[in-house]
């Protein structure tokens, strides 16, 4: 709502997103946020050979926090104007909730028991015009945790300089949905606006065994040795032959799969460079096993 004032000034109230699970995943005071986060960071290191990040592929699942730590160690004091955050809608998973296409949020900053960070609405509104298949859709970012669970990372490492564009396709991650080609939108018109300096970040996390019937750790293996190959066609082979396994239906292979082959595409129609895989792991708690994969891809020295 904008507010008229007899000074001709136009002053517009901000949206924002309130944090859904400060206090649920994670601490709901600053300091003891930071005291997590800069912990988990400071047990990282820089790799020597890298350049410039342009894609991380990070978990979200606190279990695998680690391994965010180390991908998103990667970015540490250096300068993006703007992050786009790439995930997969979750609350499709089960319900009615999941659709087709790729959301953007409309909301002006998202908090955090931290601080606040704006988001960049300029290239929000950008991608909005550039193609049906990406609206604005903020109802589906207020209870999705794959996004706001990496902020507290962003702003242990990053000054306050920077914007973020959280993005979420819809379902398909879960055995059973369907693959289609809308990464191939959103990579195309990233590639467009993208400044050199600006960074990707995929949410995911690899394989979940709902039913203890399939071997994940053998299914993620293979999907980080297919993306560090680079090669998107060989993912979207490696997601039919999944789907096609009756023993599959009802887990999933990988929450983020869309930001992925997003960021592959995009990787490569900026010139690629170098994969490399950070580490992996993977956590069985009463026996539901998820996977974690910390994945870089950048230009090397």
């Amino acid at each position: 709502m904008c507010l008229f004032h007899f000074v001709s000034a136009t002053v517009c109230a901000q949206i924002i997103r309130e944090p859904a699970y400060a206090g649920r995943y994670y601490p709901n005071d600053a300091d003891s946020l930071r005291i997590l986060i800069s912990n988990y960071i400071q047990s990282q290191e820089r790799l020597s050979d890298v350049s410039h990040v342009k894609v991380l592929v990070v978990p979200h699942y606190s279990p695998g926090w680690n391994l965010t730590a180390s991908g998103i160690k990667q970015i540490e004091d250096t300068n993006p104007q703007t992050i786009v955050l790439i995930s997969n809608y979750h609350f499709g998973v089960v319900g009615d909730g999941s659709f087709d296409g790729i959301a953007i949020d409309s909301s002006d900053l998202w908090r955090t028991p931290i601080s606040d960070i704006p988001l960049d609405r300029v290239l929000a509104d950008y991608l909005v015009d550039s193609d049906k298949k990406i609206i604005y859709e903020s109802s589906i970012f207020k209870e999705d945790w794959t996004i706001e669970l990496l902020l507290p990372f962003l702003q242990t490492v990053l000054n306050n300089n920077y914007k973020i564009l959280p993005i979420l396709f819809g379902n398909n991650m879960l055995i059973g949905g369907e693959i289609n080609d809308n990464y191939k939108i959103l990579s195309n018109v990233l590639n467009r606006q993208l400044k050199s300096s600006d960074i990707v970040i995929i949410s995911n996390d690899m394989a979940h065994n709902f039913k203890g019937n399939y071997n994940c750790e053998e299914s993620d293996r293979k999907l980080i040795r297919i993306i560090e190959s680079g090669n998107c066609s060989a993912l979207i082979e490696f997601q039919n032959h999944y789907l096609n396994l009756d023993e599959m239906h009802g887990n999933v292979i990988s929450c983020g799969i869309d930001g992925i082959k997003t960021g592959l595409d995009y990787f490569k129609e900026t010139g690629g460079g170098n994969i490399r895989t950070i580490g992996y792991g993977n956590s069985e708690i009463d026996g539901y096993f998820v996977g974690y994969g910390s994945i870089i891809m950048y230009q090397p020295k």
